[in-house]
């Protein structure tokens, strides 16, 4: 077909009902990030010469892998700046199910993918399009730069740092520019992210840049009130430590650190990258989105949080979306192995800041350590030792609520009240139904239980099957295919199928209108969030507005502890605890 860049030769797919499905991939938006492009701003792509081959999966960016990160098998590379673009309906194809009058544009939905910002990709087998264009919407899937490619910043215009977030804002130029030759209405543009994804979604909201590109929002499992986006150093100290790490010895100015980062192989950057290895390969992270605001042109001059206050955001509608036990996701190892409560509790009040505020341990304070008592007594107890406490399924389960509040739940109540005290239409919702396959078992399991429970469930039994509730991630299994080789049905059950389908109703009648409804039910049954109840959408067996009173007890407490937890000013102390191995491994 042709576009406004260029002629793409797509494929087709099906969707889970057999509808047919163009299918356009690897659509280049922006120019290679690479040699003098590499950790600054990329630029429009521009057209292409011939005919693109649109038929394989889009590049991804360069990261480690996501089981085992420090292995040789690592993905992908720094050329890697394209899209997906999937559609029922395409200008002038025959062969498709296009109307024969002059068809209507359709909504379009921006998946952003998560992965901490330092793994994923939008390939089709994960985040295609067989699940979502049973409806009608156009999508795009969005790769964007990674780790230390992504998110380094050295705090001048020329390593800026959000690279990750300005490639996404040229995507969604690019879908402004060329969605309308695939069936999409520019006029009508959703944002969707689900983690990291929903959290760049969330800066999108309040970035001048990206202002007009998109016209509604969905975060999923995701918004900027989050402990993985505090870092307590100034960015460009850990640009000025990775460097260091690849044997740079001179003088610590930005244009001598970036011209020597710029000349290092990229493998090199990212092996050396995964730097800190305290607690685990992500702890702390110190490759995040950053307040900008010493650029020239910033990409998030203010904090979100000041920027709500300011009334300087996108007043657009938002649907934020979150599962009822997202710590899963980080509790999972614990189940793996009880070297790691062991550690924890018999050093809690050193460890305990990192694992659920960030706080490096290099930079603890007695305050730092305060919190973390009262985190200790609010969940197991004012009487009870931490340090006795055995990994049981009790003492695990509180963790799993403390890692769902710290770097989910809490945030997501904050922020919620945030956007619609300063005027924004915001419809939250909590997803209580768990699918049959959750991320909990790819990361409790060892790799000889996991490739047991793979065979298992090809012929139809699970030996590890245990509801431990909904884990983080668990919503894409409803959404996208989520099938890799050997991942098995997540959707089965008669609920799990009724689930799936008022997700698919949220999703699509909120792209098309701006108000999300369910088919057969109320229209006016969602309501946007009272800053006064905090009431939200309770989404499982049944549908209704909802406020658990054990989930609000706990809310209140970490509202007060992040009033606690204010921190200001950035250190600018250089990084010197660095490690070979993690914790439980040293």
């Amino acid at each position: 077909m042709e576009t406004e860049r260029g002629e793409v030769r797509g494929s087709k797919m099906k969707s889970k009902k057999g509808k047919k499905i163009f299918a356009f991939r690897g659509i280049p938006y922006a120019k290679p990030p690479v040699e003098r492009l590499r950790f600054k701003r990329s630029e429009p792509f521009g057209s292409w010469e011939g005919i693109l081959d649109g038929t394989k999966e889009a590049k991804k960016s360069f990261q480690p892998n996501v089981l085992s990160p420090k292995s040789p098998f690592r993905e992908g590379g720094e050329d890697c700046l394209y899209l997906n673009v999937y559609t029922k309906q395409i200008r002038h194809q025959k062969d498709g199910p296009v109307p024969q009058n002059e068809e209507q544009n359709l909504p379009v939905v921006v998946f952003l993918h998560g992965g901490a910002f330092v793994v994923g990709s939008c390939e089709s087998m994960l985040y295609g399009p067989h699940v979502l264009l049973d409806r009608d919407i156009v999508l795009v899937g969005v790769n964007y730069r990674l780790g230390a490619f992504g998110w380094m910043s050295l705090e001048t215009n020329d390593a800026p740092g959000n690279l990750g977030l300005h490639d996404q804002y040229l995507a969604l130029l690019w879908v402004k520019e060329n969605i309308e030759a695939f069936g999409g209405d520019p006029g009508n543009v959703t944002i969707m992210g689900e983690s990291a994804g929903a959290m760049s979604a969330m800066y999108h909201l309040v970035s001048p840049i990206s202002k007009g590109l998109f016209h509604k929002i969905i975060a999923l499992s995701g918004t900027c009130s989050n402990a993985l986006l505090h870092n307590d150093r100034r960015p460009r100290t850990y640009g000025n430590a990775l460097a260091k790490k690849l044997g740079y010895e001179g003088e610590m100015k930005p244009e001598l650190v970036l011209e020597f980062l710029q000349k290092q192989n990229a493998i090199d950057i990212l092996k050396q990258s995964i730097m800190f290895l305290d607690w685990d390969y992500a702890n702390p992270m110190s490759w995040v989105p950053i307040n900008d605001s010493f650029c020239t042109n910033p990409f998030l001059p203010k904090s979100f949080s000041d920027a709500l206050e300011s009334a300087e955001f996108s007043k657009v509608p938002v649907i934020m979306g979150s599962c009822k036990d997202e710590g899963l996701i980080l509790t999972a190892p614990f189940y793996k192995s009880s070297k790691r409560w062991n550690l924890l509790r018999q050093n809690w009040p050193e460890w305990a800041p990192l694992l659920f505020l960030s706080r490096e341990r290099e930079l603890l304070t007695d305050a730092d350590k305060e919190i973390a008592k009262e985190i200790g007594e609010f969940y197991f107890g004012k009487d009870v030792d931490i340090s006795e406490l055995k990994a049981g399924e009790d003492v695990l389960a509180k963790l799993t609520e403390i890692y769902s509040m710290s770097y989910f739940h809490a945030g997501f109540d904050q922020d919620s009240k945030m956007l619609a005290k300063s005027g924004a239409e915001v419809y939250t919702l909590i997803l209580t139904h768990p699918p049959a396959f959750t991320l909990m078992d790819i990361f409790r399991l060892s790799l000889p239980k996991l490739t047991l429970m793979f065979t298992c469930r090809s012929f139809g039994f699970n030996p590890f099957k245990k509801d431990y509730g909904v884990c983080h991630g668990d919503d894409l299994n409803y959404l996208f295919p989520m099938s890799p080789p050997g991942f098995p049905n997540a959707v089965v059950t008669s609920t799990q199928k009724e689930v799936q389908q008022r997700l698919l109703d949220c999703v699509s009648s909120f792209a098309l209108s701006s108000k999300p409804s369910f088919s057969g039910l109320s229209d006016d049954l969602w309501k946007p969030v009272d800053v006064n109840t905090g009431l939200y959408l309770e989404l499982g067996a049944q549908l209704k507005m909802e406020r658990n009173a054990e989930l609000s007890r706990q809310m209140e407490f970490w509202r007060e502890i992040r009033k606690k937890d204010c921190r200001v000013k950035l250190s600018e102390e250089p990084v010197t605890a660095l490690y070979d191995k993690i914790a439980i491994e040293r």
